[in-house]
């Protein structure tokens, strides 16, 4: 299995000369960016049209937009090197796609897309390491070494591997310089199943092996209360603003940076440290993780204007709080922590598993912190449900994939082996929970707080 870590490094002070040259590479890069995606938008060679006669835009190739428009932009750009346009229509074409996607969500034509990074993303015959220097291409035949002090992190994750680099500039005459090290990890052989239930002001989540289950519950309530805390401090600024006479707009915009910024990077630090946490529980036991699939998830908060009659508007305060939540951010944190030591993350449809009665299986609708079943009276703690309908529905499907196709390489019957007991004792845990939550003490540590 194929790991990618970036590694963040700041270059030297550079010489006036050599920091023109890469300012003015940036700059040729961003006007390429801006050429390439004016060029793109609404032309006759993307169009399409569907066996019903919609006309729609696919933006899927860079090879095609490079052949369309190479001449035009090598008549525009001639000092650059040939590869430059290359780089650039591959992220022209991520750009375009993404508006794109967008547009077609919002049913509506967006405003034209536009470059603004003051970074450059280059392959590797334009920008490549030698030793403590990074080689950039600008012009054919002519290098410029970017020297740099490597850190602990560059010298932990150095490979002989690695993918696109990619350049910022700073103000005082230095490059931040960004490089991705491509490393093998071997899987581990698991030993039990952890399944993890994202919520508003907490994450719980269900470790099963074959012989014991645990329930942990990490409390991630500090990020609530910083989103908070912050959007009412935003609201004083706006409002302090507005009875200003003089400098309005700049003072709003720097101020709001200012502490967008901090909440930013004080939400990064839980979500670490949260990270950090349940990677050290996996660690310790072994575990495949299991998580939500949210993709598309912020669709579901948003207002719908067209709603069905089942369907029900959210409020506009409840749609800004679970439009403020960084579920997906710490799914990414804990994917890349997890990976590394060579654990396996797979993702389920979380669909209906907090509707999903444990006792007679079917569906709800509940809105309350306690689940009661309207079809046999029972009740538990949705949070406690979740995690556990989550793995057992992604044990099920697993079984269910390896009946279907019994011709397999000779490790994988060990795995369905642990599976089937995994499952198994996920089953014998649901039913004591079922019958007598009383007796859960006896034999399970059911849940365990842990507080960041």
């Amino acid at each position: 299995m194929k790991t990618l870590k970036t590694v963040r490094i700041r270059s030297l002070k550079l010489t006036k000369r050599k920091y023109e040259k890469v300012a003015h590479a940036i700059d040729c890069f961003k006007e390429s960016m801006k050429f390439l995606i004016d060029k793109c938008v609404e032309n006759p060679i993307f169009r399409k049209v569907s066996k019903k006669g919609n006309v729609y835009y696919t933006y899927s190739s860079f090879p095609k937009i490079r052949k369309s428009f190479y001449y035009e932009w090598k008549a525009l750009f001639p000092d650059l090197h040939t590869h430059y346009c290359h780089s650039s229509a591959r992220i022209t074409k991520d750009v375009l796609k993404s508006w794109n996607s967008w547009c077609f969500k919002k049913k509506k034509r967006l405003s034209n897309p536009i470059y603004k990074k003051n970074s450059m993303k280059l392959e590797e015959c334009q920008c490549y390491l030698d030793r403590n220097y990074i080689v950039l291409v600008v012009e054919p035949r002519s290098t410029y070494y970017i020297p740099f002090t490597p850190n602990e992190f560059y010298d932990q994750l150095k490979t002989e591997k690695y993918g696109e680099i990619t350049l910022r500039l700073n103000d005082e005459r230095t490059v931040d310089i960004f490089i991705p090290f491509i490393t093998e990890v071997e899987l581990k052989e698991p030993t039990s199943l952890t399944s993890i239930d994202v919520n508003e002001r907490s994450i719980e989540l269900i470790t099963i092996s074959a012989h014991n289950v645990k329930i942990t519950r990490v409390d991630s309530s500090e990020i609530s209360t910083t989103h908070y805390s912050y959007s009412l401090k935003r609201k004083t600024i706006a409002k302090n603003i507005d009875n200003g006479e003089k400098y309005q707009p700049r003072v709003r915009k720097k101020l709001l940076n200012k502490y967008g910024r901090i909440e930013r990077n004080k939400n990064k630090n839980d979500i670490h440290a949260m990270a950090n946490i349940i990677c050290d529980i996996v660690n310790e036991e072994n575990s495949i993780v299991v998580m939500e699939d949210l993709t598309d998830i912020r669709d579901s908060s948003a207002r719908q204007k067209n709603v069905t009659q089942w369907q029900k508007k959210k409020s506009k305060h409840m749609r800004r709080r679970l439009n403020r939540r960084n579920f997906k951010q710490f799914q990414t944190y804990l994917d890349y922590k997890a990976t590394s030591p060579g654990h396996l993350v797979e993702y389920e449809n979380p669909r209906d598993t907090s509707r999903t009665c444990l006792k007679c299986g079917k569906k709800t609708t509940c809105t309350t912190q306690i689940f009661k079943c309207s079809h046999c009276g029972y009740s538990i703690d949705r949070q406690v449900q979740v995690p556990i309908n989550i793995a057992e529905k992604y044990l099920k499907k697993k079984l269910t994939q390896w009946e279907e196709h019994k011709d397999v390489a000779s490790s994988v019957p060990a795995e369905r082996q642990l599976m089937k007991m995994v499952l198994g004792e996920l089953r014998e845990f649901r039913d004591l929970i079922v019958r007598d939550v009383s007796q859960l003490d006896e034999r399970y540590p059911f849940i365990s707080f842990v507080a960041t």
